[in-house]
């Protein structure tokens, strides 16, 4: 009973509370070239379009998934 009753509870982490939420790129998003930076709550993170788009500094983007210490995000 406890076992299955455990499994059931997702807790996400810290940075998976951040999938959904808008921020602003601070650094050119360039897949091909590995570059790109958006700021979460004060932090930098390293940023990948997730559709393969180049997006430019100060482009407002929404936080799609977070794998490792990198986040991909999409154009609002």
């Amino acid at each position: 009973f406890w076992v299955n009753r455990m499994k059931k509870q997702i807790i996400p982490t810290n940075a998976d509370a951040n999938i959904g939420k808008e921020v602003l790129v601070t650094e050119n998003i360039n897949n091909l070239l590995n570059q790109g930076e958006v700021r979460i709550n004060g932090q930098l993170w390293s940023a990948q379009s997730l559709n393969g788009e180049d997006l430019e500094k100060n482009t407002k983007v929404v936080i799609r998934k977070i794998e490792g210490n990198k986040v991909f995000v999409e154009k609002v």
